[in-house]
């Protein structure tokens, strides 16, 4: 039930280590290498900082490794963290978490190879290790990540594996429609959903806040460009005037 998943979520505790150096440069040495052999490229993984590598166990062999991104390629407000999901020290999938005043921008890419395992919970203890490591309380998925100009996760229908965590869409129009359809495929009634549905509700963003999380405001993320704007006409003011 997605409120015993926000539960287990804020409850969940495991141990984390910040690696030496030495280690970062080689742990990142893989996870690039894993990303390169699938064509792939992500900014924090590729620009990774070998002193902020930190490694956090989620059990069962399994545990996930953040990624700081090197001093000079930070953003200017949010701390964005790439991550890497390993199980016996095989790369399982990818993603990254952005956070700022409690709240992270989060998603995940599991390897093709392994969607038909325990990607749920892998990725709710990626959720538990964030809260733990970062102070995220409420977590928001873009569009993008679950079917909006991303055909890769229509066809994997992305959308429901993050409503079955307990992420629910920020428009409440899109919230009704998808309670509607999750209640009709719990019926056993055709149950895979339409492309154009999904698509439907790929328009907004998908939230999840821990409890206790719910009187305290949103930080809407549109803010980031009105304050990164503001802070750059700012510079360049001051240096016309220099």
């Amino acid at each position: 039930a997605p409120e015993n998943a926000r539960n287990w979520i804020k409850a969940w505790f495991g141990p984390v280590r910040h690696c030496p150096e030495a280690e970062g440069r080689r742990i990142i040495e893989v996870v690039q290498a894993a990303l390169l052999v699938r064509c792939r490229e992500v900014y924090s993984h590729q620009y990774a900082n070998p002193a902020d590598v930190c490694r956090v166990s989620l059990g069962a062999g399994a545990e996930v490794v953040f990624l700081g991104v090197l001093p000079g390629r930070r953003l200017s407000l949010e701390a964005s963290y790439g991550y890497m999901l390993f199980a016996n020290g095989v790369p399982l999938g990818y993603g990254g978490v952005t956070s700022l005043l409690g709240q992270g921008n989060i998603g995940i890419n599991v390897f093709d190879e392994f969607r038909r395992g325990e990607s749920a919970f892998l990725f709710a203890g990626v959720l538990g290790a964030a809260h733990r490591v970062f102070g995220c309380e409420r977590f928001v998925v873009n569009p993008y990540q679950f079917g909006a100009d991303n055909a890769e996760a229509i066809k994997s229908g992305a959308f429901w594996f993050y409503y079955r965590l307990g992420f629910r869409p920020v428009d409440d129009r899109i919230r009704r429609r998808a309670a509607a359809e999750f209640a009709r495929i719990a019926a056993g009634r055709n149950r895979r959903t339409p492309a154009a549905l999904l698509r439907e509700f790929a328009r907004c963003d998908l939230e999840l806040a821990l409890p206790g999380f719910g009187a305290r405001p949103r930080f809407k993320e549109h803010w980031l460009a009105v304050l990164a704007a503001g802070a750059t006409g700012v510079l360049a003011t001051q240096q016309s005037e220099s």
